[in-house]
């Protein structure tokens, strides 16, 4: 029997090899030059806009699968947490899928593609923010989150990877690391919307 686990796309990392050996050196020097090239004015634009969507008294959702999902807690976590600290009604965060009870019950009855749109419908409004991480870029329920987001007049944010994938061009702001690998882009990731966070302990 085939394992499942034969075709996993999460296999596909461009890793710096030398003489078919992994190269710390090479990988660690890449990954901080991939950091390098965020550009810090998309940061504080970001973080303008998330400003301006719980200052208005909106809810800014997360979502991900994957290492992007832990991205997605580990931000609502620090979002909502750390901003008490610094602004004084706080700030408004949920990460889509956190419930497994409800997650299981809209994967079951929607299936995968559809739960976290599903789950959108149930608790977002207009005026609310979704912030998407995809890897890829490409992943359907992600995709369909933000679409749904995008019909129902939220403000979209798309990060993504490997040069770009589809949720760069759905979402109304993206952020797109040039990383090859899924850890270069997750760390990318994680690392911008960390800048976000502390822009917004500012304003």
């Amino acid at each position: 029997m085939d394992s499942i686990f034969t075709n996993d796309p999460g296999a596909v990392n461009d890793l710096p090899l030398f003489n078919g050996v992994f190269s710390p050196q090479a990988y660690l020097k890449r990954q901080a030059t991939l950091i390098m090239d965020i550009d810090p004015l998309l940061v504080k634009e970001v973080s303008t806009v998330l400003d301006q969507v719980v200052s208005a008294g909106g809810r800014v959702f997360f979502c991900g699968n994957g290492g992007s999902f832990g991205i997605a807690e580990h931000m609502v976590c620090d979002y909502a947490k750390g901003m008490r600290r610094t602004r004084v009604n706080g700030f408004d965060a949920v990460c889509l899928g956190s419930n497994g009870c409800l997650s299981s019950a809209l994967t079951n009855d929607f299936g995968h593609d559809f739960a976290l749109a599903a789950e959108l419908e149930m608790y977002g409004k207009v005026g609310d923010a979704l912030v998407a991480i995809s890897s890829s870029g490409n992943s359907e329920n992600i995709l369909n989150a933000v679409k749904y987001a995008n019909r129902s007049n939220m403000i979209t944010f798309g990060l993504d990877g490997f040069g770009g994938g589809k949720l760069s061009s759905v979402s109304h702001h993206s952020y797109t690391s040039k990383a090859k690998t899924y850890p270069e882009v997750e760390a990318c990731h994680q690392v911008f919307l960390d800048a976000v966070a502390f822009c917004l302990w500012g304003l």
